[in-house]
């Protein structure tokens, strides 16, 4: 399944950072060419818990949406 083997190469890509790059920040940017109007969904709470999360781990979160697409980019400081 196309999304779980995704979620195993970005959880493994984020592992290697964690453990092996000796970073202090992470940076994350992905982006669509889908329909856009991510954040103006009436009922679709998945980008609250996206919002909140990130906040929780300390990092912040942009999101931009339009008619060309979505691009979600993300800022985490890592705890050493």
């Amino acid at each position: 399944d196309f999304n779980y083997e995704l979620l195993r190469v970005l959880s493994e890509i984020l592992r290697n950072v964690s453990e092996h790059a000796k970073a202090s920040h992470l940076s994350i940017q992905i982006a669509d060419n889908g329909i856009g109007g991510a954040q103006s969904k009436a009922g679709h709470f998945g980008l609250v818990g996206i919002h909140e999360r990130i906040a929780k781990i300390g990092g912040d979160i942009r999101i931009d949406s339009g008619i060309e697409g979505t691009k979600i980019s993300i800022n985490l400081p890592l705890e050493r």
